[in-house]
């Protein structure tokens, strides 16, 4: 049976250690914005960030379209608790921005609508 090295055991042991553990526990270590506050989010050519946001019920997040893309992108609300009102940015690459008011509580999913694989959380309390 062949051995690993030593360092190769321990980068896999970082790795295991350091790995998120889903949503659950990021959504436990994401900040809650103010009440009624507005939250910054910038669009990249790589996706949205941060991916996981709280906010609290009746803030905003303003989704700003960051001035190095290159590609088109969009803010789409894909799921949200019953009785939400979905919304649904411009389609723009950049110098654009985009806000949004949550005026019922739960769990948000938000995706680019040229970019699915391009998701957003936002839980709002």
């Amino acid at each position: 049976m062949k051995r690993l090295p030593l360092t190769s055991v321990a980068a896999l042991l970082a790795v295991i250690v350091l790995a998120p553990s889903g949503a659950g526990a990021a959504a436990s270590r994401a900040p809650l914005a103010s009440k009624s506050a507005t939250t910054t989010t910038i669009i990249y050519d790589q996706g949205f960030t941060p991916p996981l946001m709280r906010i609290r019920k009746n803030g905003s997040v303003k989704w700003k379209w960051d001035s190095s893309n290159q590609y088109n992108h969009s803010v789409l609300q894909n799921k949200g608790p019953r009785g939400s009102k979905a919304f649904i940015s411009k389609t723009r690459s950049k110098n654009y921005s985009y806000t949004h008011k949550f005026l019922k509580s739960g769990t948000y999913i938000v995706l680019c609508t040229i970019h699915p694989g391009y998701q957003q959380t936002i839980i709002v309390r």
